[in-house]
């Protein structure tokens, strides 16, 4: 069993906005936005309450969820991206599948992109 390390988090970071049928418009991060809630998940087709929209839902919801290890310092860190599945008509970052947290508390260095990318602290 791993030792399980503490964890900083940034939740609901806004990356990008996009109106109605046009094209996405990059957002700059804001380093004094708190990021402690969830961001909203897309609109679902059906009952969606497996999905823990603990901030409803949006067609403004192009957000992410970071998770790394509270001790990093300014240490590069590898960094996994996790696209939820759905076929263009279910899912979100809000489903208990897209939370790492538990990968970040475990301290391991599992690089598999290749791709070394330092988080804001």
């Amino acid at each position: 069993m791993s030792k399980s390390h503490p964890i900083r988090s940034w939740l609901g970071v806004p990356f990008a906005t996009a109106e109605r049928f046009h094209s996405p418009v990059l957002l700059p991060f804001n380093p004094d936005a708190p990021y402690d809630q969830k961001g909203p998940a897309p609109l679902q087709a059906g009952a969606p309450t497996w999905l823990e929209a603990d901030n409803g839902f949006s067609e403004d919801c192009l957000n992410l969820n970071v998770w790394a290890p509270e001790d990093a310092a300014d240490e590069p860190l590898p960094v996994i991206v996790y696209i939820y599945g759905g076929g263009f008509e279910m899912g979100a970052n809000t489903q208990t599948t897209s939370n790492a947290s538990g990968l970040a508390a475990t301290g391991r260095d599992d690089t598999r992109h290749g791709r070394r990318t330092p988080l804001p602290s």
